[in-house]
């Protein structure tokens, strides 16, 4: 039953922007706390982020031996020059009205190119040093001067065309002074790892840390250890929701409710020793256990409503009136139900792939207008592909998802534009766009599907991957038909299959496996 399969989509009218501001690496910055994020912009206004930006923020501080949570705000800005990102944080934190804490600290970043990847690698900026007083009571404690504050974070960003994967490492030494005779060594391992796209993105750090406490003064000499964990998850979702009228006498049906939010977790494993009334630690153990959370203030945008009538009743009419709403299939294609049954083609098929996940398309080349003497710029055409005109408004589409290895033609010299795909063809597309190719390990993977062997053998590890992250289905009969051609009923229940992907289960795989895991 073709309800049931997925593939595809449809044609795509949105223009789209690829600059959003989705949770980024450093949002939450390097001291172990959680950030409301980066403020957010409805689908209508997408500007990107700012250079500075102001987030909530929480922190657990150990400096005296008793961990305590610190609220309030941090600052986080960037500069750039020459190839030196320079990103600075300001923290301005509390705990009650007694306790305090101010801190600043400069990065700056070098990052290097390999082919589709980065690797950045951060540390102190060269003649600063982080700056930094904590009050408790009436104890300061602030950052020794004497003794070298270290700080290194390595990551690679692996950049795909529907989505950026990154993973790291950081580490950072702070010693601390207070003028009783107190000193605090705080050490801090993380592993981070994430990745962003256009639909939502999702950040997760695992961190140790190991604390060493000194008392020496007249009489007095103290010395204790903590070390705990820390697991922290930073989401930025897309949700949405159809939210039907109450009203009869209203001129249009309900229509989806787009809310955009950011969501920060921690989780946190500690133990300390527990101090008398003199605050000389004892041989006894406390654990803390807890989780803290901070919820950034959620972007709602109401969604166009459009007659759909024509098509209503029928299998894909749910996944038509969503993509219709998001801008992804135009009001004027949806005036008869048969076109359904069509094919897609492939040139369709290649800008429908590209505008879904907000694909960027490349720049073209064009002539040097000082040799032709011509005030108008020629595009130049450089695909290999002689029934691609260079005047064709897919040729950026196909230009685009060529030259970044996701899309092949028919043969070296043709891309038979007008031809269909088949399904095979559609998920080995998908696949690579996405960049999860490797989440088939095997070189021939079986997948689930009663007609497996019907499955080309350079379309089988996508297959399996596209059946893992639920976007395909079988019929009635568990078959994939890998072979037929897709037509753009199928096709708009694929993209709709692939935005919900996108939007959440990429989310549960990072959060779940990270900070459910036991």
């Amino acid at each position: 039953m073709r309800r049931t399969f997925a593939i595809l989509i449809i044609l795509i009218v949105l223009a789209f922007n690829n600059n959003i501001a989705f949770a980024q690496l450093g949002d939450n910055g390097y001291e172990g706390g959680i950030s409301s994020g980066r403020i957010l912009t409805p689908l209508s206004n997408l500007k990107g982020g700012n250079d500075k930006q102001t987030y909530s923020y929480k922190e657990i501080v150990f400096v005296t031996g008793t961990p305590l949570i610190f609220t309030g705000t941090v600052t986080v800005s960037k500069k750039t020059k020459n190839d030196v990102e320079t990103y600075s944080y300001n923290y301005s934190l509390t705990n009650g009205s007694k306790n305090k804490l101010t801190r600043q600290v400069d990065y700056d970043a070098i990052v290097s190119y390999s082919g589709n990847q980065a690797i950045r690698v951060m540390s102190f900026k060269l003649n600063s040093k982080p700056r930094e007083k904590i009050t408790i009571g009436n104890q300061t404690f602030s950052l020794d001067s004497a003794v070298n504050q270290n700080f290194s974070l390595s990551t690679i960003n692996d950049v795909r065309p529907a989505c950026d994967y990154y993973a790291g490492n950081w580490s950072s030494k702070k010693t601390y002074s207070e003028k009783s005779g107190k000193t605090v060594s705080v050490l801090m391992t993380s592993q981070i790892y994430g990745y962003s796209q256009y639909w939502g993105a999702t950040e997760n750090q695992e961190i140790k840390i190991s604390v060493e406490g000194t008392t020496n003064k007249p009489g007095v000499y103290d010395s204790w250890g903590g070390n705990g964990t820390l697991k922290i998850s930073t989401v930025t979702a897309n949700n949405l929701t159809y939210i039907e009228n109450k009203p009869d006498a209203i001129s249009f049906e309900g229509g989806y409710l787009r809310r955009q939010e950011n969501k920060s977790v921690l989780q946190y494993d500690l133990q300390f020793p527990l101090f008398d009334s003199k605050g000389i630690s004892t041989d006894n153990i406390v654990s803390y256990r807890d989780t803290l959370d901070i919820t950034g203030f959620p972007v709602q945008e109401r969604l166009p409503v459009f007659d759909t009538s024509a098509i209503m009743g029928h299998w894909y009419e749910e996944n038509v009136r969503q993509l219709m709403s998001l801008g992804i299939i135009s009001d004027g294609y949806v005036w008869h139900y048969t076109q359904f049954d069509n094919p897609i083609t492939r040139k369709e098929f290649a800008k429908a792939i590209s505008e879904s996940v907000k694909i960027e398309p490349l720049d073209i080349p064009v002539e040097d207008t000082k040799k032709t003497k011509s005030k108008f710029q020629t595009p130049v055409d450089i695909l290999p592909f002689y029934d691609v005109d260079v005047r064709d408004e897919y040729y950026k589409y196909i230009y685009t998802l060529y030259k970044n290895g996701v899309m092949s033609g028919t043969a070296s010299s043709t891309f038979s534009p007008d031809e269909p795909l088949s399904r095979a063809q559609a998920l080995v597309i998908i696949v690579r766009m996405l960049g999860l190719e490797s989440m088939a390990q095997d070189s021939m993977p079986i997948t689930s599907f009663n007609d497996n062997d019907d499955i080309p053998s350079w379309a089988r590890s996508s297959v399996l991957v596209a059946e893992k992250i639920g976007l395909v289905r079988g019929n009635e009969n568990n078959e994939l038909k890998p072979n037929e051609v897709l037509t753009k009923a199928e096709a708009a229940t694929l993209i709709n299959n692939l935005l919900i992907y996108m939007r959440n289960d990429m989310v549960k795989d990072y959060t779940e496996k990270i900070i459910l895991r036991k």
